[in-house]
């Protein structure tokens, strides 16, 4: 036996957890998973179940899987599921939210005051106060949810926001943050060790930018989901006011120890738009119909430069990476 659920969110029940559990311990060691990164998951899972009312984590599991030659951390299904069935939930009050998403009840505690927040853009506020948690430390209540985010050294070694010469957006953004960085912490009136820095600040713009769910913020668990072509994408969200959860449905039947995967908008966004938001692109046979813009002639600008910008080595697990996107991409090799 596993988890069953009913068709009401609010109404779910757990039978045989037990039993559950082990299967999934099972899974995350035949994952590939690092001892260390075992032991975070199970140490997220834990606080996930204490805090956030989450339902189906007794079913999922954290775990390293196959994309592209790579292997990366994502989330899978400890169970066979059925089309249509709730795999997992969250509540939005352990997320970082922008103000109004989901319910009243869940906005977020501005990092600055109400007249302050005004001046700033959204996910420039959303980035203050994650940053304010990342200077706690092991203190912070979200101290587990943030050691499941990739690090500055994690982000370093793929993402176009940490390479030398990628002009689009990231170097604009970083100047402003740069602008406003002391002005909006050092207004609050705490001696200077109890602010972020800057590059806390920086680092918690990237996992805004980066890890946005739906617009709303950034929510536990669900921001670990990865991505892939329209044909494999099998969970989509749903929400449920009565209860205040958020949960991932599945829209096809699903086996044990499947990667469970959401869609990013991947088509909409564009491979470049995709490479500079989440540091990868999917293969280059879904872009065949895509339409070079000015901004991807840049990008074959640039990419003349990468193998001198590249950092060397096989990419680490845990990374939402395409490896050696540049070359094997064909829309991004000049008209």
């Amino acid at each position: 036996p596993g988890v069953m659920w009913s068709t009401d969110v609010g109404s779910q029940r757990c039978v045989g957890c037990g039993l559950a559990t082990l299967a999934r311990l099972a899974l995350i060691l035949a994952s590939n998973l690092q001892p260390t990164e075992a032991a975070a998951a199970e140490a997220f899972y834990s606080w996930l179940q204490e805090h956030c009312n989450a339902k189906g984590l007794e079913d999922t599991f954290v775990g390293s899987f196959g994309h592209e030659g790579s292997l990366l951390r994502g989330v899978g299904t400890s169970r066979s599921r059925r089309a249509g069935e709730l795999v997992f939930c969250v509540s939005p009050k352990c997320g970082f939210l922008v103000p109004g998403a989901f319910t009243e009840a869940a906005k977020v505690r501005e990092a600055l005051s109400a007249s302050e927040a005004d001046v700033y853009p959204p996910d420039v506020r959303l980035a203050f106060r994650i940053a304010k948690e990342l200077h706690k430390g092991p203190s912070s209540f979200y101290a587990h949810y943030l050691a499941t985010l990739p690090t500055t050294d994690d982000y370093r070694k793929f993402h176009p926001a940490f390479m030398e010469g990628f002009a689009n957006h990231w170097p604009k953004a970083f100047s402003y943050l740069g602008r406003v960085h002391g002005k909006a912490f050092k207004k609050e009136g705490a001696v200077a060790a109890a602010l972020p820095t800057f590059d806390e600040f920086k680092l918690a713009y990237v996992h805004v930018r980066t890890r946005t769910f739906d617009g709303s913020g950034l929510l536990p668990l669900i921001d670990l989901l990865n991505t892939g072509p329209d044909s494999s994408l099998n969970l989509e969200p749903v929400y449920d006011p009565s209860v205040n959860l958020v949960c991932m449905q599945s829209l096809r039947e699903l086996y044990a120890g499947e990667e469970l995967l959401i869609d990013y908008a991947a088509a909409k966004e564009g491979p470049l738009g995709m490479f500079t938001i989440y540091g990868f692109a999917l293969p280059a046979t879904y872009y065949k119909d895509y339409v070079l813009s000015v901004d991807d002639l840049g990008c074959i600008a640039w990419k003349s430069t990468w193998p001198q910008r590249a950092r060397p080595g096989r990419p680490e697990r845990g990374q939402n990476l395409v490896r050696g996107f540049p070359e094997s991409n064909s829309w991004c090799s000049g008209p």
